[in-house]
């Protein structure tokens, strides 16, 4: 009896294993020196993306709008700014909390909608006799 030789089996990991399934590309590995360097200049969401050549989304839509205001008309934000402010803002502040609004993941936003927000609150500031 002739004994075959055996290949022992490479280890695949469950990862690299559904990854060829569903034929994805494994994600970029970087040398050590080069990661630090080049998550400075780039987000992983844009490297993945250049690396599956996905393409960002060019327009957004209506609903994307409506869900971050009802998101935002759900949160403390809106009564934090017009109890912060007393009721009372200028255009500067107004700027500082859009970009806020920015910052905190809330846009895209219809900032009209957002306007319509604050002025409901702050009546409901005033009419409590703040």
């Amino acid at each position: 009896m002739v004994k075959k030789k055996v290949k022992p089996l490479k280890k695949k990991s469950i990862t690299n294993v559904t990854m060829a399934k569903q034929k994805v590309k494994p994600p970029i590995t970087l040398p050590k020196d080069e990661k630090k360097e080049n998550l400075k200049k780039t987000s992983i969401a844009n490297v993945i993306m250049a690396d599956q050549k996905v393409k960002p989304p060019l327009t957004l839509s209506k609903d994307e709008k409506e869900e971050n205001l009802k998101k935002l008309s759900d949160s403390s934000i809106v009564v934090n700014f017009v109890e912060n402010n007393k009721g009372c803002w200028n255009h500067q502040t107004w700027l500082e909390f859009c970009d806020t609004l920015a910052k905190e993941c809330f846009t895209p936003i219809d900032f009209e909608q957002v306007g319509v927000l604050l002025e409901t609150q702050k009546a409901s500031y005033i009419a409590a006799g703040r």
